[in-house]
C-alpha cells in the first residue's frame, strides 16, 4: 500500500510524472491531479486527471531515479552500471563499496541487488542529495558514508592489489583504512577475491570524484 510521502511514477499515454503523495495538486496539461488521492493506493492502480485522462501508479525503479530524481552532476550511465553487475556477478548475497556516491544513481542500482551497499562520498552537498534520493528509493539495505578528502598517516600500509583496482583519484578513500574496514564489516561473507585488510568488497566507482 501507498504511504504518504512516498516517490512514485505516474505513468499515462504519452506522458509521466514524478510525484510525491501526499497533499496538494499536481497540474499537467491534461488536467489537475489530486495527491492526496494516492495514499491507500497500490502499485498498478489508476488515478485520473480532473479531465478524466488516466495515469497508473507505479513505484520507481532504478532507471526512473536515473531519469527522474534530482542530480548533483552527471551520474554513472545505466549502460555503464549494468557492466559493473555484469563484470562482478554481484548478487544478494554481496557487500557493496561504491566509491563516489554522486547523486546516488549507482547505489540505488546496487542496491535493489546487493544485500548491502556502502557509497562513500566527500562532498557535503552531494551527500545529502543523494541521502534524498535513496531515501525516496526506500533502500534501508544502503548506507551513505561521508568522508573528508584528507589523507591520514599510514598510506603505506594500503594493500596494493586492491590500491591497483581503483583508478587513482579514487585511491585516496582506501586510505581510510580503519573506517572503510569498519564500513563494510568484518562479519561480511566474500564479494570479490581483492580485500582491504582482509574484508572483500566490491569497488563500484563514478566519475564524481575525479572531479
Amino acid at each position: 500500500m501507498i504511504e504518504t510521502g512516498e516517490r512514485l511514477l505516474l505513468v499515462g499515454e504519452d506522458r509521466e510524472y514524478f510525484v510525491t503523495a501526499g497533499e496538494g495538486q499536481f497540474s499537467t496539461d491534461r488536467g489537475t491531479i489530486d495527491l492526496s488521492a494516492l495514499p491507500g493506493m497500490n502499485p498498478g492502480d489508476e488515478v485520473r486527471t480532473h479531465l478524466g485522462v488516466p495515469f497508473i501508479v507505479l513505484r520507481p525503479r532504478p532507471t526512473d531515479f536515473f531519469v527522474h530524481a534530482k542530480r548533483s552532476g552527471a551520474p554513472m550511465l545505466p549502460k555503464d552500471i549494468g557492466l559493473v553487475i555484469a563484470y562482478t556477478g554481484m548478487n544478494r548475497d554481496d557487500t557493496v563499496l561504491d566509491a563516489g556516491t554522486g547523486s546516488g544513481v549507482a547505489a540505488i542500482y546496487f542496491g535493489n541487488i546487493a544485500r548491502h551497499v556502502k557509497t562513500c562520498e566527500v562532498r557535503p552537498e552531494f551527500a545529502a542529495l543523494a541521502e534524498k534520493n535513496i531515501r525516496n528509493a526506500r533502500l534501508e539495505n544502503v548506507r551513505l558514508i561521508l568522508f573528508q578528502r584528507v589523507l591520514p598517516a599510514g598510506v603505506a600500509a594500503v594493500d596494493a592489489p586492491v590500491a591497483a583496482a581503483v583508478p587513482a583519484p579514487a585511491r585516496w578513500l582506501l586510505y581510510h583504512h580503519a573506517a572503510l574496514s569498519a564500513a563494510v564489516g568484518a562479519a561480511e561473507p566474500p564479494a570479490m577475491g581483492a580485500g582491504l585488510g582482509g574484508i572483500p568488497f566490491f569497488i563500484a566507482w563514478n566519475h564524481s570524484i575525479l572531479r
